[in-house]
């Protein structure tokens, strides 16, 4: 018997000892829980009704995401827990797109019927340079700050208002400072071994405008023809008649109250072409980007991707546009023959109802 009392305390003592243990084991390893993917599916929503969810690759809600039927020229945000919903669609398949900044946009090709559609999206993370950032200044002009998608300062960028209006370079805390007066300006940045960007402003008579502009290192050398992009831009604002074409600057798209670059392009042309407020413009032209060679429809892109959007009548292509000279009569510009970019285009509408549009973007 007093044999078998040792034994118990022996044992009670091997698992007293074992429990005070395992928490200094806990702290050296910590048990990791495997991910857990969540892939249900909401409910059909009813007819005429599409609704869904947006998420990343491992499951977090991405709130204010924006979807968008480019089609229907409609778009929605994504609330707190990642849905979204449209309502009054007729029957049919329709593209449907999501994104949000830092992730690569995604496409799915949703069918509605008498239930209803459902979408689910998925973004991949992507790294992606931030918007330039416009306030208020108490000082008058322009003023700023350049860095890169690290937040650190740039020094030595320059920034050149179009128009022969004033430039200046960014001191070692990438800083810089272009005494404007009252109106509206498109300004380019520009540092060797970073993309160009371009902001656009409207500074009011009685105070200044504040930019931070981020810039992002290139990821593969610059072509002969985006290298000219913005001398051909600027060449285009120099020489452009206001009667023949049309200019909108962003500041400028969100005053009118448009969201879509297709109802832009559409006032725009109708007050060129017509003197009304809009004309039908087919949704599916194609424009070229940031000066080219790349090229994208026009009904995909929102205000969200626009800082300005230049119009020109298909018949007024910027090689042959007619400028007003010192005399005040059209005369021919000196602009050089368009890029391919410029040319792709208008092969491309040329069965289409299209103006001739450059989109550049934020």
């Amino acid at each position: 018997m007093h044999t078998n009392r040792i034994a118990r305390l022996i044992g009670a003592s091997s698992v007293l000892a074992a429990c005070l243990a395992a928490p200094a084991h806990a702290q050296d390893s910590v048990a990791r829980l495997p991910a857990v993917a969540v892939t249900a599916r909401p409910d059909l929503p009813g007819a005429h009704r599409l609704a869904g969810i947006v998420r990343d690759t491992i499951a977090n809600s991405l709130d204010g995401a924006e979807v968008a039927i480019p089609k229907l020229q409609r778009r929605a945000f994504a609330g707190n827990d990642g849905s979204f919903h449209f309502e009054n669609l007729a029957r049919g398949k329709y593209e449907v797109r999501a994104r949000k900044i830092g992730f690569a946009p995604q496409v799915q090709t949703i069918v509605v019927d008498d239930s209803g559609g459902v979408g689910v999206f998925n973004l991949v993370p992507m790294p992606r340079s931030l918007a330039p950032v416009v306030s208020s200044a108490a000082r008058g002009g322009l003023s700023g700050t350049v860095g890169d998608t690290a937040y650190l300062p740039i020094g030595g960028a320059t920034i050149r208002v179009l128009g022969n209006a004033g430039s200046a370079t960014t001191d070692s805390l990438g800083r810089f400072f272009i005494p404007l007066r009252a109106g509206t300006y498109i300004a380019s940045v520009t540092q060797r071994g970073y993309e160009s960007r371009l902001v656009s402003v409207v500074i009011p008579p009685d105070s200044g405008r504040a930019v931070t502009v981020f810039l992002s290192r290139l990821s593969k050398p610059v072509s002969h023809e985006e290298a000219s992009n913005l001398f051909l831009l600027e060449k285009r604002l120099e020489l452009r008649s206001t009667i023949h074409s049309r200019v909108f600057t962003r500041p400028e798209l969100q005053q009118m109250g448009v969201e879509w670059g297709l109802d832009a392009v559409r006032r725009g042309i109708g007050q060129v072409a017509s003197g009304r407020d809009e004309t039908w413009v087919d949704p599916d032209c194609a424009v070229i980007m940031n000066g080219g060679p790349k090229i994208a429809e026009l009904n995909t892109l929102t205000i969200d991707d626009i800082e300005t959007v230049e119009i020109y009548p298909v018949s007024q292509t910027p090689s042959a546009m007619p400028v007003r000279g010192r005399t005040g009569r059209p005369t021919a510009t000196t602009l050089p023959p368009p890029p391919d970019a410029t040319r792709q285009a208008v092969w491309s509408n040329r069965t289409k109802k299209c103006p001739l549009v450059y989109v550049w973007t934020r």
